[in-house]
């Protein structure tokens, strides 16, 4: 047994199943998992170099474990199938890594099941390598039943994906993407222009810590290559999922659940979304942080630009989102040291005005939601709330105090 912020748990909870599924939507990475919308799943690299598009996971694998649903088609229609897709991410990378010794690779998804629990079960992982060496593509669909004897279910796909994790979803997504915004702020707003001094807290500490990232994560022989299975490709691997993955248009929480299958437009729904998943930890709690953001930064804006004229008309501004588009982020162009917390405190700037002021109270005070937060933790129906060691979710809890607590919604990224 283990003691996890004081609460006992199982040591071996994280490698279970049950642990794998729920951290796919209250983990560290609650972006990748998706709606599967069409049957078969298929590879979209080209099948001369790498073999087969057709997965290896069929549907008798499948239909023998959706229970209540007779076939994979009526399961899709009903939107119970849930895929993590790295398929053709991770394929092209496979004999690359393999020369390296003791180093190995696959192209790889996971397939889930919604119960009606409103969990999720993990049903199957497909493992692919390309052809190479004068061989074959091999795929195989390794199946619940058959290896969680062995080693456990869940331990498998999360040693796999931890390369996914942290270059991707943490460093593309929260670290370079942000650079081109933050140096054409710099460079082409002034200290006074509004969206400047809207921005400011947002990007106090990144660039800091982006350059000593350089000095000693992702430079040529850093932490990075010689502790990820990535190894020196891994800025390659980043760079290959900014160019596949990454757009402007999703980078807003709605849009990023919408384009994924889990949520659908509905005007009449909170934050005009429904969620496919409805315990769904990280969407429902993160709809929360970004209503308020919306909100807050919708009032400064239109305080300053009451007309879509002053914002044309505004040269620094023009100038700063064509850098953006067609300089920092130009081939997407067609498509604190210490922590400071969301809304905690109000930049000088923004309380000499008075408007403004009272529009970031309201901010603050729309940030209030611990309680709804604490409410939903303690529902006994919404199942994927508790985890190993059993730790509520309470990431998206904007405030924290002193220490490592697992809460706070950071102004910008500074670790």
């Amino acid at each position: 047994m283990i003691v996890s912020f004081g609460i006992v748990g199982d040591r071996f909870f994280w490698f279970s199943d049950e642990e794998f599924a729920r951290e796919t939507l209250a983990g560290v990475n609650p972006y990748s998992i998706q709606l599967v919308k069409e049957w078969p799943l298929r590879s979209e690299l080209e099948p001369q170099i790498y073999g087969p598009p057709e997965s290896a996971i069929t549907k008798e694998v499948i239909e023998s474990q959706i229970i209540g649903y007779g076939t994979v088609e009526e399961a899709i229609i009903e939107k119970k199938l849930f895929v993590l897709e790295y398929h053709d991410l991770f394929l092209p990378y496979v004999s690359k890594l393999r020369k390296i010794k003791g180093t190995t690779l696959y192209g790889s998804r996971t397939l889930f099941f919604l119960t009606k629990q409103g969990t999720l079960k993990p049903l199957a992982i497909e493992l692919t390598r390309p052809i190479m060496d004068g061989k074959p593509q091999w795929s195989k669909s390794l199946h619940l039943h058959l290896i969680q004897p062995i080693f456990g279910f869940g331990g498998l796909p999360k040693l796999m994906f931890l390369p996914m994790i942290l270059v991707i979803t943490n460093l593309l997504r929260t670290h370079c993407a942000l650079e081109p915004f933050i140096i054409a702020t710099n460079r082409q707003l002034s200290t006074m222009h509004p969206v400047y001094k809207l921005l400011h807290p947002h990007m106090r500490y990144t660039m800091e810590i982006n350059s000593l990232a350089r000095e000693v994560l992702i430079c040529a022989n850093g932490i990075i290559e010689i502790s990820f299975s990535t190894k020196k490709y891994s800025m390659e691997l980043s760079s290959m999922a900014y160019d596949k993955l990454w757009r402007f248009d999703l980078q807003a929480l709605p849009n990023d659940l919408i384009h994924g299958g889990m949520a659908l437009e509905d005007p009449n729904a909170p934050y005009g979304l429904k969620l496919t998943i409805e315990d769904y930890p990280f969407a429902n709690d993160g709809l929360l942080i970004w209503d308020a953001i919306k909100q807050w930064v919708t009032e400064y804006i239109n305080h300053y630009y009451s007309s879509s004229g002053i914002v044309e008309s505004d040269q620094e501004l023009q100038a700063w989102w064509t850098e953006i588009q067609r300089v920092g982020h130009g081939d997407k162009s067609e498509e604190p040291s210490d922590e400071e917390y969301i809304g905690q405190y109000m930049e000088p700037s923004w309380a000499e005005n008075q408007i403004i002021k009272a529009a970031f109270e309201r901010f603050n005070t729309r940030l209030e939601i611990e309680g709804i937060i604490d409410s939903r933790n303690v529902d006994n129906n919404l199942k994927n709330r508790y985890g190993a060691g059993v730790v509520p979710y309470e990431l998206m809890e904007p405030f924290s105090g002193p220490g490592i607590t697992g809460k706070g919604v950071p102004y910008g990224t500074s670790i």
